[in-house]
């Protein structure tokens, strides 16, 4: 039964991207844009990604929206070694605290943290479900902020709005770095 339910999953996943014409794999760090702008703070990651699409960026990273679609999450970070998530994350800590946390994919996903999700599928639940399945990075970045609000409303709680230049600014430094890495990977290799 597992099987049958991979290869569905696999399917779907196909499908998506012969839908959606995405770049070529691993080109660009990828900065993903997850959560529902319906309510309040938990649509964090998807404001962010608008805000990074209004600036003239295009060269440093690539930039996604997937809302809470657990699938197109999957068929945007299949493949790609450079990926950057940005979501509402209870952490039990301070409204709008930010965190970069290294979610390391290895053997053993099964001890990944786990996190409090209002989507269909958490996060780390959606990437033990790919394990196998798809082409998993070796690790995400994921940029947490501790909603102050899940409330129904389309802003940001005043906590959370407060550090969006910083959230901006750590998936600058992130990108910025990562492409660095890649660079100097390139170097050393000719």
């Amino acid at each position: 039964m597992v099987h049958i339910l991979t290869k569905k999953i696999q399917k779907l996943i196909v499908h998506a991207a012969v839908e959606s014409n995405m770049t070529p794999k691993n080109s660009k760090p990828i900065v993903i844009g997850v959560g529902n702008i319906l309510w309040s703070d938990e649509g964090v990651g998807i404001h962010i990604v608008r805000q990074l699409r209004k600036r003239n960026i295009s060269k440093l990273m690539e930039i996604h929206e997937v809302g809470t679609s657990s699938f197109e999450l999957l068929n945007v970070i299949d493949g790609n070694s450079r990926v950057i998530i940005v979501d509402a994350v209870r952490m039990d800590e301070k409204p709008g605290t930010v965190k970069s946390i290294d979610l390391v994919i290895d053997d053993d996903i099964s001890l990944l943290p786990q996190f409090t999700s209002l989507h269909q599928l958490d996060l780390i639940s959606t990437l033990k479900m790919a394990k196998g399945v798809i082409d998993l990075p070796k690790k995400i970045i994921l940029i947490g902020i501790e909603p102050a609000s899940l409330d129904t409303g389309t802003e940001l709680s005043k906590p959370v709005e407060a550090v969006v230049p910083k959230i901006i600014s750590e998936i600058l430094k992130t990108t910025k770095k990562m492409n660095l890495d890649i660079e100097s990977i390139k170097y050393a290799s000719n």
